[in-house]
């Protein structure tokens, strides 16, 4: 057994070397998925009837309509209350991916309730729609959001965020920023210049330009230059640029972007453009901290959580019966609590960390990570929280893997007893389990072995080291989609 006591708790850890990341459908895969094309829906929409949930989480159920100002198209998706039109001849896979991305954009904890009602209040006063389009002659038909369905790509998202960009992912958010965000809070997301957000962008531009200027300030980092675009939608263009970047669907992007936008990931927005950043990271206003990829799973129809059956071990199960919160070590025992939780609870979607020193047990740590990404579930470090050792393994099974603020990810070496994992040549078979383990959970063999080889080297086994911000984003250990 493999012991670590961290030097600022008590609590002895047992631990497998804290692992290394990048997310399951990485950029460098060999082998991306490929996307079956569908033939395009008729006049007549599709007739499945999921199941009409009582919280109003969307269902996706397809339905002709006869709404004024948008009879040229023949059949909607209603997403809490936002309706996603299409033309007859748009595929019904693109129409139900636009639905998707919203209903994650409003819903980005997928737990079945929207995440910020002021937003989907404003959203609906505002009377918010989108419709998506197939011939250029559709295109601008209509007075609301456009977004064409062969610029729609699913695909890009299971290919590694590689290959043509999702424009669903663009255009899907103009209408949650411009019918939303900007009238729900107008003195700070409004669009007109003297906002949080206006001000923000005019640092970004490197001044205040109602026109563009020709060239742009040298010390500039967003540099749109479309001559159609006034002020207000160059803030519009700009939250997309900011929130895209700090959800992860830039970060392959720069050559094609960089003429319009030259901070493409997190990073580089937290470390230049402080202002927009602390904007969108502002937790009262509920923004998404996960990219949509087109997979919302939510069900409303959960199993009821019976308070006398919630707590299975270091896990508690929430009250949406969807949600799990986890506190302590894995140990011997957390397989079995954990197969106990979902045989009661089969829809567990999250879980929800508040802190974990470690693990007890290797062999049961890799079986229940291994159990945590089969049945794709997510994982979220709440704010103020720890997790070191084998609870970084742990976390990294997640499909989608989130952070709040003032958290801590701790690794460092492991020992079997007489050595550490560093007195171990590189390519030892000893290191070859853990390797092994991150690519099970969807690692390619180079990001296994980088993040592996770091942990190692980082500390001791009788120390720990914090990761920094840009080591969290180097490795990988945050989902980017």
């Amino acid at each position: 057994m493999k012991f670590y006591q961290l030097v600022t708790v008590s609590t002895l850890t047992l631990f497998m070397a804290a692992c290394g990341g990048g997310s399951g459908s990485s950029d460098s895969s060999t082998t991306p998925s490929t996307t079956t094309p569908t033939t395009p829906s008729t006049s007549t929409p599709s007739t499945t009837t999921p199941t009409t949930p009582s919280s109003g989480a969307p269902t996706f159920k397809i339905v002709t309509h006869s709404d004024a100002g948008f009879t040229a198209t023949n059949r909607k998706i209603v997403v809490f209350g936002i309706p996603v039109y299409a033309y007859a001849d748009v595929e019904d896979t693109k129409l139900t991916h636009a639905a998707n991305i919203m209903a994650q954009y409003l819903d980005n904890n997928e737990d079945g309730v929207v995440d910020n009602p002021t937003l989907l209040a404003a959203m609906k006063a505002n009377k918010a729609a989108l419709y998506l389009w197939k011939t250029e002659a559709q295109q601008g038909t209509i007075n609301a959001q456009d977004l064409g369905a062969d610029e729609t790509v699913p695909a890009w998202h299971t290919n590694g965020q590689r290959g043509r960009f999702d424009a669903a992912l663009e255009e899907v958010w103009h209408v949650v920023t411009h019918s939303g965000y900007a009238k729900a809070y107008p003195t700070i997301f409004g669009e007109t210049a003297g906002t949080s957000l206006t001000n923000a962008m005019d640092i970004a531009r490197g001044g205040n330009f109602t026109t563009i200027p020709n060239p742009y300030p040298a010390n500039a980092w967003y540099t749109y230059n479309d001559q159609t675009c006034n002020y207000e939608c160059m803030a519009a263009e700009y939250i997309y640029w900011s929130m895209s970047s700090i959800l992860g669907a830039q970060k392959n992007r720069l050559s094609e972007i960089q003429q319009e936008w030259k901070l493409n990931t997190r990073a580089l927005v937290e470390t230049t453009d402080t202002e927009v950043f602390s904007l969108l990271t502002d937790a009262q206003y509920a923004f998404p901290t996960v990219l949509p990829d087109g997979t919302y799973r939510s069900n409303s129809n959960s199993t009821a959580v019976d308070p006398a059956v919630s707590q299975f071990g270091i896990f508690k199960v929430l009250n949406s019966g969807t949600t799990v919160e986890m506190k302590g070590e894995i140990s011997s025992n957390s397989l079995t609590n954990f197969n106990n939780l979902l045989a009661n609870y089969p829809d567990i979607k999250r879980i929800e960390i508040i802190s974990s020193e470690g693990s007890f047990d290797d062999e049961t740590n890799l079986q229940l990570s291994k159990l945590v990404h089969d049945r794709r579930i997510n994982i979220h470090l709440r704010d103020n929280g720890l997790i070191a050792s084998g609870a970084v393994d742990f976390f990294l099974a997640g499909i989608k893997r989130t952070i709040g603020t003032n958290t801590k990810i701790g690794v460092h070496s492991w020992s079997d007893g007489t050595n550490q994992a560093s007195d171990y040549p590189r390519g030892h078979a000893n290191h070859l389990p853990y390797i092994e383990y991150y690519k099970s959970v969807g690692f390619t063999q180079k990001q296994a072995e980088d993040f592996y080889y770091f942990t190692i080297n980082a500390a001791s086994t009788h120390d720990i080291h914090y990761m920094t911000p840009d080591e969290i984003q180097r490795y990988g250990l945050l989902s980017t989609q």
